[in-house]
């Protein structure tokens, strides 16, 4: 298992997927909020900044080519000089986007998991 702390969560990578862990319940209250006002997408790029710093990037799973708005978080995604990705490691979605927000879960349970997707579970 690799361990990314941050401010807000903390990541940590498992077989066959991504826990985001509350580094702090009191500090996440300030995720819950945010939630309020931003977009689901927006406010998971405000809870993994420091992540994102590091080389994370978050987004759609349709910013990347794929048939679904389901949000993501990757280690590493590669592009070339035109922005088209060359390359994505430790790739992780949030698969129930359509039934259940991942802040809310993390502000009830203290964490949720993200499964890897597919051709990263061949290589987990």
């Amino acid at each position: 298992m690799t361990t990314h702390v941050g401010h807000y969560v903390t990541l940590v990578e498992a077989k066959g997927g991504l826990w985001i862990r509350a580094t702090d319940r009191t500090l996440f209250a300030e995720i819950v909020e945010m939630r309020n006002e931003k977009s689901e997408v927006d406010t998971l790029r405000a809870m993994t900044f420091d992540q994102i710093e590091r080389g994370w990037e978050c987004g759609d799973l349709d910013d990347l080519g794929a048939l679904s708005n389901a949000p993501y978080l990757a280690r590493s995604v590669e592009r070339d000089d035109r922005g088209e990705i060359v390359n994505v490691e430790g790739l992780y979605y949030f698969e129930r986007y359509a039934v259940e927000d991942p802040i809310a879960t993390i502000a009830k349970n203290g964490q949720v998991w993200w499964p890897a997707a597919p051709a990263e579970k061949a290589n987990a």
